[in-house]
């Protein structure tokens, strides 16, 4: 596996930790609100699914042969860009 991939996808699994750190505290900080946490459920799972859909991304991009790597690449980055916005 050459070293940039390797790299690339290291950077991926540290952000999307990153993300499910988020996404807990997020959590924890709905639960904790004196208003009705239900409120939040929608967006929580929204970012749920998006940071679901990242993993599944970064699943496809490891198992993918060097010479599908830059395709499933390609997908990749268009899925992180749409868990980035929200």
């Amino acid at each position: 596996m050459p070293e940039n991939r390797r790299t690339y996808e290291g950077s991926l699994e540290a952000q999307l930790e990153q993300w499910k750190d988020d996404l807990a505290l997020l959590r924890a900080k709905a639960s904790r609100v004196g208003t009705d946490p239900a409120q939040y459920e929608e967006s929580i799972a929204a970012i749920q699914h998006q940071h679901d859909t990242a993993s599944y991304h970064l699943s496809s991009l490891r198992g993918a042969s060097d010479g599908a790597w830059q395709s499933v690449k390609a997908s990749t980055e268009t899925g992180w860009m749409e868990y980035k916005a929200l």
